[in-house]
């Protein structure tokens, strides 16, 4: 069994890797999002500009198809 610090740090590891390290590729991907792909996708690519990341476009298709995200009006277009 791991220590609870050890568990803590795992788990902020894992958070970093998951959000800050990975936002590599911001092309399309080349198999369809999961759902559950699409939102680790949106939360990787969160400060990416729309126009500019295709990744966060799918992902953002995936999830307002799925009515998990509703786009503003006004990107209704850059869909």
């Amino acid at each position: 069994m791991i220590s609870h610090e050890l568990a803590q740090h795992l788990v902020a590891v894992e958070a970093f890797l998951d959000r800050e390290v990975l936002v590599e590729d911001h092309t399309e991907p080349a198999s369809p999002f999961t759902l559950a792909g699409a939102h680790r996708a949106w939360q990787r690519h969160r400060s990416c500009d729309l126009d500019a990341c295709a990744c966060k476009r799918v992902a953002m298709r995936v999830l307002a198809d799925a009515k998990k995200l509703v786009p503003d009006p006004r990107i209704e277009g850059k869909l």
